[in-house]
């Protein structure tokens, strides 16, 4: 559910917000890391 979540909004800040892309990065990143617990 979260990994869905954070594709849909990295699809969203690509096509509107590319100033916030740096943190949802950031989040993506968190997110994959935390996958392994």
């Amino acid at each position: 559910m979260f990994q869905s979540l954070v594709g849909s909004l990295l699809w969203l800040v690509r096509c509107a917000r590319p100033d916030i892309a740096f943190a949802v990065h950031r989040v993506t990143r968190h997110a994959h890391a935390s996958t392994g617990d």
